[in-house]
């Protein structure tokens, strides 16, 4: 895939439709953006707004995640906590795992676009523990 190396993104990369809506934002005092392609989606219809999906509990999860730390975000979707903790928190790395090919797309945008892709390792994506591919269709 162009412009990826070793799970690492650049900006040369393209990800995503040009149906995706770009929200910007400030949050505590720090530039967020977030990549929209789907404003009924429960998280994104958030985001849409210029917030964070389950901001309290990312609040909450910040007060024992240790500065500069190393996230994994299992079931990251479209990166949510992923950029909470990449911008609040200075995670050192961010390991999303994601299995369905409709968001990572999305995840990687995201990322990219909240200058994540130096600590993001994205060699997961689509990886799960199944012994068949799947469409990740319903």
């Amino acid at each position: 895939m162009r412009g990826l190396v070793k799970g690492k993104l650049t900006l040369s990369e393209t990800y995503t439709s040009p149906a995706v809506r770009i929200v910007q934002t400030h949050v505590l005092g720090q530039s967020i953006k977030f990549a929209v392609d789907q404003p009924r989606d429960a998280i994104q219809a958030i985001h849409a707004l210029g917030r964070f999906y389950e901001a309290d509990e990312l609040l909450l999860m910040s007060k024992v995640f240790p500065m500069g730390g190393r996230f994994l975000d299992v079931g990251a979707n479209v990166g949510n906590h992923s950029i909470f903790f990449g911008k609040f928190m200075r995670a050192q790395s961010i390991v999303p795992i994601e299995v369905n090919p409709r968001v990572i797309g999305l995840l990687k945008t995201n990322l990219m676009i909240n200058g994540l892709e130096e600590v993001a390792d994205l060699s997961h994506l689509g990886v799960g523990l199944h012994n068949e591919t799947l469409s990740g269709a319903a």
